[in-house]
């Protein structure tokens, strides 16, 4: 896969399971949060890993190409693409093909419960699908974190699953269970 970078062509094949801890945060992890979710939410789980990594990394290289310049764009590119690739070739990805599709990307509209007594919680499923458990509410999550911080972040990110799942369980009458996925470290955290 090829792009023009403002210091000539690079090369952005992927080969192998690439370790992902390239350091990145604020505005430049949010860019490549939102364009590894775009290029998962289009990937066809039928698809071969191979075809699914270059058809994930050229969506990558499209996005992050007009939204950022210079040694951000490059370093962007890098870490989607590590994290794609080690999605597409770890247990990540091989479940992902396993489950059958229910949603992408959907829009949730809920009431608040817990939170509060008025208003509303929206958000986005990443991904709502049915495995032999039945439906889970998957959450994709870009974040570098190790060892030493990965119970904060699921305790942090379990409330936000914990509306999703609420939301589908109301909607469609059925169990639902959740996961966050946690692309960089190839591991699935079960909520609820």
């Amino acid at each position: 896969f090829f792009f023009q970078a403002e210091d000539g062509i690079r090369d952005y094949k992927v080969t192998g399971v690439q370790t992902c801890a390239l350091p990145i945060s604020g505005p430049l992890a949010a860019e490549v949060g939102t364009a590894v979710h775009l290029a998962l939410e289009h990937m066809d789980p039928g698809d071969p890993p191979e075809r699914a990594l270059a058809a994930a990394i050229e969506r990558v290289v499209a996005r992050l190409t007009v939204r950022l310049g210079g040694e951000l764009r490059t370093r962007a590119i890098e870490r989607a693409s590590r994290l794609l690739a080690r999605f597409v070739k770890g247990k990540l990805g091989a479940r992902f093909r396993k489950v059958r599709i229910v949603a992408r990307e959907l829009p949730m509209l809920s009431a608040p419960g817990e939170t509060g007594p008025v208003g509303f919680v929206a958000g986005t499923i990443d991904l709502l699908a049915r495995d032999r458990e039945g439906l889970v509410v998957i959450d994709y999550k870009t974040d570098a974190v190790g060892d030493d911080g990965i119970d904060a972040r699921v305790a942090t990110y379990s409330a936000q699953l914990a509306v999703y799942i609420r939301a589908v369980e109301a909607a469609l009458g059925q169990p639902t269970r959740g996961e966050l996925w946690f692309l960089a470290r190839d591991e699935v955290r079960a909520v609820g």
